[in-house]
């Protein structure tokens, strides 16, 4: 199973802690894997007062369907382009799924919660050296053309299952990856639903209980 989201996605952080639930129950039970969405990833300008209030509006919308907290504040200057953390998150989820998770939630607190500027090059390579990545390597990685390549690949597959909306989750179905669930899910809904799919197809080995 494939969670697509993305560390500037307001309506991911509305659904952070499901997944991390999720994942930490069922990641030695089912694949569990992450696919990085994109957000504004050719944005350039700054975020003006416009966008600023209709993150806010929107913000305030997701804590009241959700109790997701947030800090309702934003950096002063900044561009909302989450292609650099998602360039973070490939490098950690190269080599360690479990601290690409832990990476990626970091970062949403960060943001969505103090505020700070996660699409800041010196904010990551502070942060990377925590989930087993020096600074040096960071630097040097962030820039290669292959890591560019898979999370372009990420981005430009990621609203190509059936939904435009992060966050999704997708299943193998033996077949390919189909759309799973699109859009905010909490972590009854989600159990439900991998409940449901496992008595329809049996995709997980019998001796697995969902629930």
């Amino acid at each position: 199973m494939v969670f697509v989201t993305d560390p500037m996605c307001s309506w991911c952080w509305g659904m952070a802690d499901s997944i991390k639930e999720i994942y930490e129950k069922y990641k030695a039970k089912i694949e569990l894997d992450l696919m990085l969405g994109g957000m504004n990833t050719d944005s350039t300008d700054c975020v003006g007062d416009y966008g600023k209030k209709f993150l806010m509006h929107l913000w305030n919308e997701i804590h009241q369907t959700t109790g997701k907290e947030f800090g309702f504040k934003l950096p002063h200057s900044y561009v909302h382009n989450s292609l650099l953390p998602c360039l973070a998150i490939e490098l950690v989820k190269s080599e360690d799924i479990d601290r690409a998770f832990d990476l990626l939630y970091e970062l949403q607190s960060l943001f969505f919660v103090k505020g700070a500027n996660i699409n800041d090059m010196h904010l990551l390579l502070e942060l990377l050296p925590n989930y087993g990545v020096t600074r040096e390597q960071a630097s040097l990685a962030m820039d290669q053309s292959s890591v560019k390549e898979r999370v372009k690949f990420q981005f430009e597959n990621s609203r190509s299952f059936g939904t435009s909306v992060l966050p999704s989750m997708l299943f193998d179905d033996g077949e390919g990856y189909k759309l799973l669930l699109g859009g905010y899910a909490d972590t009854e809904i989600i159990e439900n639903t991998l409940s449901r799919l496992n008595e329809r197809g049996n995709y997980w080995p019998k001796s697995i209980h969902i629930n």
